[in-house]
């Protein structure tokens, strides 16, 4: 397989294998879900256009979301217009800044990168950070096929059989995650970081 379609490959819950993104480069029709398909197609179309961006623009990482997430979300390429924060089980875990502030505080990120004589590998981890941490664009949903199977994994907290459902249609080995109490009988195998490094 080429880097090319590695680098296209689509990641999360996406089913499509290797040969069929090679068969999506070469032009060609596949057969499978529509969704999964558009997201191979916009991985090849975002990758095609990288020399076009400006690794120092709001404009080009807005612009390269519009193409990675055209026909997959509402509003691609735009900055998140609600307010929005994270439950674990019944508890608030994470309140994001209010959506009025995040195009300000992104403009102070990119800022941020600009700074001469910094290590490249420590703005990129916390930008990457911030990204998450400002939850900055709308996030696609878990596919309707692994929420609805969530359910037949759901032994206390919806977030944990959320992540057992997509685990399992990504076809992964294990879950990492630093709350293996969380997960009650998984049918996958769930490890601490220090125990998988341990493998």
């Amino acid at each position: 397989m080429s880097a090319r379609s590695k680098a296209a490959w689509p990641s999360r819950a996406n089913t499509l294998d290797l040969d069929q993104v090679t068969a999506l480069l070469d032009g060609k029709r596949v057969i499978g879900q529509k969704e999964e398909i558009q997201e191979a197609l916009n991985a090849i179309a975002t990758y095609d256009s990288m020399a076009e961006f400006d690794p120092f623009s709001t404009e080009s990482l807005l612009e390269a979301h519009r193409i990675m997430m055209d026909q997959l979300i509402p509003s691609p390429g735009k900055w998140r217009s609600s307010n929005v924060g994270i439950l674990k089980g019944s508890e608030v875990s994470h309140i994001a800044p209010k959506a009025d502030r995040v195009p300000h505080l992104m403009d102070d990120h990119f800022r941020f990168l600009q700074i001469e004589g910094s290590n490249p590998l420590i703005h990129s981890c916390v930008f990457h950070y911030e990204l998450e941490f400002l939850d900055t664009f709308t996030v696609p949903s878990t596919g309707t096929v692994e929420a609805k199977q969530a359910f037949d994994f759901l032994a206390g907290d919806f977030e944990d059989a959320l992540q057992i459902s997509a685990a399992i249609a990504s076809k992964a080995d294990h879950i990492l995650t630093n709350d293996i109490s969380g997960f009650s009988n998984p049918p996958i195998s769930v490890l601490s970081p220090k125990d998988f490094l341990l493998l």
